[in-house]
Parts: C-alpha cells; sequence; structure tokens
C-alpha cells in the first residue's frame, strides 16, 4: 500500500518449508508448499484477505494438484496431471473434476511437475499454457479444448481485463518449434493474435492496466507498455 516500501507478511512458515506455488486474485490467495516436517508435506492452503487466515484445503503426500489459480470469488482451480487428467476445483464442500481427460493435462514424468501455467477468465474457464508450446482455451468448461500459438512455449498468461488474453512467451531457438517469443494479445478468444514486443525475452508474469498500461517482468527486469 505504500508503494512497494514495505510488505507485511499474511503466512509465515519455518524456512524449511517451500512455497511451490502461489496465486493471487483481490483478496484471495491459493498457495502450494511442501512441510517436510509432517507426513501429508504438499498442502494446499488458502487465504481471504486477512493476515494468517489461512485454510488447509488439500493436505497429501504426493503432488496431486498444481498450476493453481483463483477466481475474484474465492474458487480455486488447478489440474490434476497424474490421476484424472482434468481441470479440478474448489469451491469450499471439496474437490471435483472439470470436463474430460486431455493429454495436456498429463504429466509424462510421474516424479515432476507439468510444465504449464494457468489463468482463469471472467466467465470461470481455465485457460492453460503449455511450456512445450500452445495455450489451451476451453469452449464449454472444460469439456472441449482448442489450441493456439502452438509454435510458442508459454510462460505465463493474463486475462485481467475483460475480452482480452495476454501471453507471455519464452524463446525457443531450436527445432521443433524455432521461435523468438515475445507478449501477445487476443480479443477473440485466440483466434488472431497481436504482437506487443518484447520477442528474445523469457516472459514471466504481466499485469495489465484498464487505461492499457501493461506491464511484464521478462529476463528478471520489469518492463511497462502504454498503448
Amino acid at each position: 500500500t505504500d508503494g512497494g516500501i514495505s510488505f507485511s507478511s499474511i503466512l509465515a512458515y519455518p524456512s524449511a518449508t517451500s512455497i511451490l506455488e502461489l496465486a493471487a486474485n483481490g483478496d484471495h490467495a491459493v498457495t502450494r508448499i511442501s512441510d517436510p516436517n509432517v507426513s501429508a508435506h504438499y498442502q494446499i492452503l488458502r487465504w481471504n484477505g486477512a493476515p494468517n487466515e489461512w485454510t488447509r484445503i488439500l493436505a497429501t503426500s504426493f503432488s496431486y494438484f498444481q498450476d493453481l489459480t483463483i477466481n475474484a470469488s474465492g474458487i480455486v482451480f488447478g489440474i490434476d496431471p497424474f490421476g484424472t487428467h482434468t481441470i479440478v476445483r474448489f469451491g469450499g464442500a471439496g474437490w471435483s473434476s472439470l470436463g474430460s481427460a486431455q493429454s495436456f493435462l498429463t504429466s509424462p514424468f510421474f516424479n515432476r511437475d507439468l510444465n504449464a501455467v494457468t489463468a482463469v477468465d471472467h466467465a470461470n474457464n481455465l485457460l492453460v499454457g503449455s511450456g512445450a508450446g500452445g495455450i489451451y482455451i476451453p469452449t464449454n468448461y472444460g469439456q472441449t479444448w482448442g489450441r493456439s500459438l502452438p509454435a510458442y512455449p508459454v510462460g505465463t498468461i493474463n486475462v485481467s481485463l475483460p475480452g482480452t488474453i495476454l501471453v507471455g512467451t519464452t524463446p525457443s531457438p531450436s527445432p521443433p518449434l524455432n521461435t523468438f517469443g515475445g507478449i501477445f494479445a487476443s480479443t477473440d478468444t485466440g483466434r488472431t493474435w497481436k504482437g506487443l514486443g518484447l520477442s528474445n525475452h523469457v516472459i514471466t508474469a504481466l499485469a495489465a492496466g484498464s487505461a492499457g498500461t501493461l506491464y511484464a517482468l521478462a529476463d528478471g527486469g520489469a518492463y511497462k507498455r502504454v498503448d
């Protein structure tokens, strides 16, 4: 609240505990941690806006759900790459699967996280970006999917602006992709894209303002674009 001068703690764990991922939306956040001090060391916690008011919504000995995101109402979405190979959802009563199993939601390695990123749009559709190339966009809540930008490894997705998909990609100079990466925007659910620059950069995060301002984190530096 002071321009980044100070930050208040909302979650404190011993240093041995790893925060594997964190996603936030407004006054809601979700995180996946690994706590080596307990047998069910993979845990997912949801935060609803007040310091230290976290709720444990999953505790297992195996990293079942990953690539988490959360909508403005506090509903958590993720991927189950080892079991059902589907999108999963937690709305408060428990976890449920959405849609049908998909090959791009399946991890090729049983002991490794899926190389993917996610974002939930204003219609509660979960978009999936693949590090192997492409962004997958559902048409009916996860039952069927369309693939776009297949030649670009996707590093981040931002859908904070209604009707706009922003994608940050990673350069892949070797076959089979042979691409230079950059930032792309679509206003027609992925049918066409406009390049916004920063090619030959590894884009890891995007943030958009309503006045046409775009922020990007790339190669450890911060960039700003104003239309």
